[in-house]
């Protein structure tokens, strides 16, 4: 058991010590300085397509896309692509790189809405649904019109 911990941690050691040299930290060779990263082009092209191979044959055996455990239908019948165990772990990545990007995410998505709605705007789109004919003189239809006056006429009362 020791023996584990021990190979464990001089990889680490050996990842550590050819991260801060700048080399692959999986074949050893020199880094471009302009470039933030740990793989060489070479060992990037590898890996992603050894993951690529691994995702796909574990698709096709309904086995986590992250541990390769066989993962059970739901009640749905549907067997999806993340274990239990790791989706709860995506689940709380995502939720912590929310917490910490927050604004910056937010600030995306309301950048991405206002370029939509100033494309439909131009191409004559109403600017709520994004899909029917604006009418004349308005940017949005008649049909989101209706249902923005009944919403603020209930808000209201």
């Amino acid at each position: 058991m020791g023996n584990i911990s021990r190979q464990s941690r001089l990889k680490k050691e050996r990842y550590e010590r050819l991260k801060a040299q700048r080399l692959c930290t999986n074949c050893g060779t020199k880094l471009p300085n302009n470039l933030n990263r740990i793989y060489c082009d070479k060992c990037k092209v590898i890996i992603n397509n050894t993951s690529k191979l691994n995702r796909e044959t574990r698709s096709k055996l309904n086995r986590c896309q992250i541990c390769g455990i066989k993962i059970e239908p739901n009640m749905y019948g549907n067997t999806g692509t993340l274990c239990l165990a790791c989706k709860m772990d995506e689940r709380e990545r995502n939720k912590k790189r929310k917490r910490i990007n927050k604004e910056h995410i937010n600030e995306l998505a309301r950048k991405n809405q206002k370029e939509k709605r100033d494309k439909a705007k131009a191409n004559g789109i109403c600017t709520r649904c994004l899909k029917t004919k604006a009418e004349q003189g308005y940017s949005t239809c008649i049909e989101c019109r209706v249902k923005s006056k009944k919403y603020y006429k209930k808000v209201s009362d």
